[in-house]
């Protein structure tokens, strides 16, 4: 074979490399990567019908089990939670995002909103249906033990806690510095100081279910409490609770297709 011929064999295989490879290339370049987050006592795949939906439009979607999960309730503190995230957005980088939209339904909302706002780093913050509401006056006997623990140094030690979701009020055991955490109505649990907080360069799209009994307007003022931003948005859907996730996906969808670089 002459030199010339083993040229132009090379730079055909070369290029048939290419067009087989360009597909999945293209794919993965300028994509959106979208933290997924559950509700408090739920599992990663009850979000298994926004994923897909999310996926089929085009982005990338982890859904990672958070430590307020059904299996794990609950064992890491609130600020532990956030850098649990900071891995699943690596994640998402090496698959090919490079733009990173936190989300979550209920509690998950919550951990969105407070990373957005303790963390940063990201493109866009998505709400559905945000819960978990620490009232430091419905807790107050058990927030004060807890406090009360960690002064006496026994803040890794577990005790029963007053506790409750969705109207339901029940006493869980776990580790006092963790309890804190989440119920301190100072904390990175409550919506409003975490709105706040955020970053003024990162949208905020909040939906909520006109069904959802935590819906009152302006009670936490999450959205109210927002730094002004062009893009942030608050929509209203006819949905309950737990249906306002699949009910919303379709904004979520339109919103983060218009996402700003």
């Amino acid at each position: 074979m002459t030199t010339q011929k083993w040229i132009h064999k090379t730079v055909a295989f070369c290029l048939m490399i290419f067009f087989l490879l360009m597909p999945a290339l293209c794919s993965a370049e300028g994509k959106i990567g979208v933290v997924l987050m559950h509700g408090k006592s739920d599992t990663p795949e009850i979000l298994d019908a926004v994923k897909t939906a999310l996926s089929s439009a085009g982005f990338l979607v982890e859904t990672p089990e958070m430590p307020w999960s059904k299996f794990r309730y609950i064992d890491a503190t609130y600020d532990q939670a956030l850098y649990q995230i900071d891995s699943v957005i690596a994640l998402l980088k090496s698959r090919g995002a490079n733009r990173i939209v936190v989300a979550g339904h209920s509690m998950g909302a919550n951990g969105a909103l407070a990373y957005g706002a303790y963390h940063g780093g990201v493109n866009g913050v998505v709400l559905l249906a945000p819960g978990f509401f620490p009232n430091g006056q419905k807790y107050k006997e058990s927030i004060a033990l807890a406090k009360k623990m960690i002064s006496e140094g026994n803040g890794n030690q577990k005790a029963a806690f007053e506790d409750g979701t969705q109207g339901f009020h029940f006493h869980s055991t776990m580790r006092a510095d963790v309890y804190l955490s989440y119920f301190s109505p100072h904390g990175m649990g409550r919506m409003g100081i975490s709105a706040a907080k955020m970053n003024p360069n990162i949208p905020v799209l909040c939906i909520e279910g006109k069904g959802d009994r935590h819906y009152v307007p302006g009670e936490e003022k999450i959205f109210e409490n927002l730094p002004p931003n062009p893009y942030s948005k608050y929509v209203v859907v006819d949905a309950n609770h737990e249906d306002t996730k699949e009910k919303g996906v379709g904004v979520m969808i339109e919103w983060l297709k218009n996402l700003p670089e």
